[in-house]
């Protein structure tokens, strides 16, 4: 279980291969409400 921060979405919709591949291979990815709230 992993709890991804703000930083990690935003690595990700930019193209951060390593940041994808850290997701992808978690079973169990979650974000936190202020997090959810910050990428609105």
């Amino acid at each position: 279980m992993i709890l991804f921060d703000t930083d990690v979405f935003i690595w990700v919709q930019r193209g951060n291969h390593k940041a994808a591949k850290l997701m992808e291979e978690e079973e169990e990815r979650y974000l936190s409400v202020q997090t959810y709230m910050e990428l609105l």
